[in-house]
């Protein structure tokens, strides 16, 4: 195997990480060829557990030698820290991950731009996106970690952050209904799960806090991504294939 091949084939993975990654890799076969790292990062603010970012680093290269990160949130102030969740959690929360990564590698460079752009302007597209890859974890066996992942993140986080996560994801009703049409997978772990009625927020603040989610999202990682392009990127990736 030649050495690029193996470099853009490459998983780079923090030790503490492995555990949760090679248990979710095992039920994506489709991403056993691409370049995948997992790393810690603080983000500051009210901010995701964790993110599968697009390859924008890499988005002008051909799709075998993309790079797709998935990165943690380090920041210990966290309401709920990915080190502090169960192991069904953390396989729960990662497996979403996973989702997207098999959904970026299937994107073209124009629709990774056009995804991006999305993603900012449309809450509805928002929301179906994040449909679609709660339904792939699911479909890939993980709908029972997934469904304890979200109702840990709805159960405790703040008020106006659980609205914003019911419009843009599934609660866990919903995860339940889409378990219940794979019955031989998960046959005694459909859950009950509603959300409490009195979360319920006006539309104008809703609208008010993703708007705000955004600007700390990016005020957040813009001070890391000289570390992502400089020491991961360029000279760990692209030349030793290694952090």
């Amino acid at each position: 195997m030649s050495k690029e091949k193996i470099v853009f084939s490459k998983k780079i993975v923090e030790q503490s990480l492995k555990e949760p990654f090679y248990k979710i890799l095992a039920k994506f076969p489709e991403l056993d060829n691409l370049c995948i790292f997992v790393k810690e990062t603080k983000f500051y603010g009210e901010q995701h557990t964790l993110r599968a970012y697009p390859p924008f680093l890499s988005i002008i290269s051909p799709k075998r030698r993309r790079i797709y990160p998935i990165v943690i949130n380090s920041n210990k102030n966290m309401p709920i820290s990915f080190f502090s969740l169960s192991e069904d959690e953390k396989v729960g929360a990662m497996a979403h991950e996973f989702g997207h990564i098999l959904d970026y590698s299937n994107k073209n460079s124009f629709q990774v731009l056009w995804f991006m752009i999305l993603f900012m302007i449309s809450r509805k597209y928002v929301k179906s996106l994040e449909t679609k890859i709660d339904t792939i974890a699911i479909e890939r066996g993980f709908g029972y970690q997934l469904l304890q992942y979200r109702q840990r993140i709805i159960n405790e986080q703040r008020k106006v952050y659980k609205e914003y996560l019911k419009i843009c994801y599934m609660d866990p009703a919903e995860i339940s209904e889409i378990m219940s049409k794979y019955p031989e997978q998960y046959k005694d772990t459909i859950s009950t799960f509603t959300l409490d009625e009195s979360t319920q927020l006006g539309s104008t603040k809703i609208m008010k806090h993703s708007f705000a989610h955004i600007l700390k999202t990016f005020y957040s990682f813009f001070p890391g991504l000289w570390q992502m392009i400089v020491f991961v990127y360029v000279k760990k990736v692209h030349i030793k294939g290694h952090f």
